[in-house]
């Protein structure tokens, strides 16, 4: 995935990386309030060509939501690093047929790849 690339997943996260937003979400079958998003990465691949940092917005029904994490993997961390980071922020309400999913940018597909896990808190 190249920095001008952006993919979105369906949440809950199944299924492959879309490249519209239109192609990924499933609709809720809950009503709730999203008041924390958690990300936990580890670096793959390290190295490359500079540092990466690894953006996840929210998005409903479509529309970026104010809920994002970004992730940074320097160019020196050794493989198997785990970085962390949360939204505790910002709050999105969901209503039953909401179509969530989750946008992934990176600033340089060229530096280290991470894989990254994604949870919420609803209530």
């Amino acid at each position: 995935m190249g920095a001008s690339t952006p993919r979105f997943v369906a949440f809950p996260f199944s299924g492959s990386l879309q490249t519209t937003v239109g192609s990924a979400g499933l609709p809720m079958s809950t009503a709730c309030t999203l008041d924390a998003m958690y990300v936990s990465g580890g670096i793959i691949t390290p190295g490359g060509s500079g540092d990466n940092t690894i953006t996840l917005t929210l998005y409903k029904n479509g529309v970026a939501q104010t809920m994002l994490v970004s992730l940074a993997a320097l160019q020196a961390s050794p493989g198997g690093t785990v970085i962390s980071a949360s939204d505790l922020v910002h709050t999105v309400s969901v209503s039953v047929g909401d179509l969530l999913s989750v946008q992934i940018s990176q600033t340089n597909g060229g530096g280290p790849n991470l894989s990254a896990n994604v949870s919420f808190h609803a209530h």
